[in-house]
């Protein structure tokens, strides 16, 4: 059944970013932003390269705290995904499930996880049912 949740989630989703305008002017915001802040970095680089005053290296300092500085196309749209991302992080949950790559647990039950979607049985492996209780608890 999870497969079956996750695949149609998947399909539905493919399609809506095919035939969205709104997916389309995203990620060409995203991209320009992106070419944008990979410009700005070369220029910071050879300025820092030029000059070493570690003042002027803190003062430069800055995180971006723009939507396109969290935004990955690669991302399930939260229209297609039941997970709750405030709840349980983005970066945890990917760092967690990198810790799990070893096992024998296969990739579609990471990708439902991504969505929001758990699959826990006693015969699974423990190491995984441990996050699947972690995330149902966060989500």
């Amino acid at each position: 059944m999870a497969s079956h949740i996750l695949e149609t989630l998947e399909k539905a989703e493919e399609v809506w970013r095919a035939e969205s305008p709104e997916w389309k002017r995203k990620v060409g915001r995203w991209e320009t932003w992106r070419t944008r802040q990979k410009n700005m970095e070369r220029l910071a680089q050879k300025a820092a390269a030029r000059k070493r005053d570690p003042d002027d290296e803190m003062s430069q300092e800055g995180e971006d705290r723009s939507w396109e500085s969290y935004f990955d196309p690669k991302d399930p749209s939260p229209q297609f995904s039941f997970a709750d991302t405030s709840a349980y992080a983005k970066q945890e949950l990917l760092a967690d499930i990198g810790l799990l790559s070893w096992t024998s647990t296969t990739d579609f039950l990471f990708r439902a996880l991504r969505r929001g979607i758990a699959v826990h049985h006693s015969g699974m492996n423990k190491t995984y049912r441990v996050l699947v209780e972690r995330c149902v608890s966060s989500f």
